[in-house]
């Protein structure tokens, strides 16, 4: 075996601080927690709802979630219904295409109503632009909140400009 000092290992690991953008805490804004992740297909984002479900004090799960190119969401939307159902607000906004030309009929928009046709009965809110949806966090999170920004594109500026917003 390896030749280890297991207290030393245990003591150091109160040093790690995570990977970045794996339900990562930026920050906290009005009383809410502001958290970032990476996740951008079904299987991650209910994992990474279900840990910020045992994270969860008092207040309520409200996620932002960017699909991950045109072919991921055209292929996988129906999937990502039952992704969703730890969060108690869900906002998607438009496809973050990375290198893909956009495909018609295929947008952020497509998730939504996959989600409402499938029974998803929490809120639900399609926001195309990324102030807007910062702007939507700013008026609607309270105390306690997680708030959890998920995907693999630019979507990560949605955390960045909610904790600067309104500081001075």
């Amino acid at each position: 075996g390896l030749d280890l000092d297991v207290n030393k290992a245990a003591s150091m690991l109160q040093f790690f601080t995570g990977v970045k953008r794996r339900f990562e805490k930026r920050g906290e804004k009005k009383g809410a927690f502001i958290f970032d992740d990476y996740a951008h297909h079904p299987t991650e984002v209910k994992a990474t709802l279900e840990a910020a479900a045992i994270d969860r004090k008092k207040g309520r799960i409200i996620t932002v979630f960017q699909p991950h190119r045109y072919t991921r969401l055209l292929n996988l939307h129906s999937r990502f219904a039952e992704s969703f159902d730890r969060t108690d607000i869900l906002i998607v906004s438009d496809v973050f295409g990375s290198d893909e030309p956009p495909i018609a009929g295929v947008s952020g928009k497509l998730l939504v109503d996959s989600l409402a046709e499938s029974g998803f009965k929490k809120r639900l809110a399609y926001i195309p632009k990324l102030p807007d949806i910062r702007d939507y966090l700013y008026d609607n999170i309270r105390k306690d909140d997680i708030v959890l920004v998920m995907g693999a594109g630019d979507i990560t500026r949605v955390t960045d400009d909610l904790l600067k917003f309104r500081e001075s």
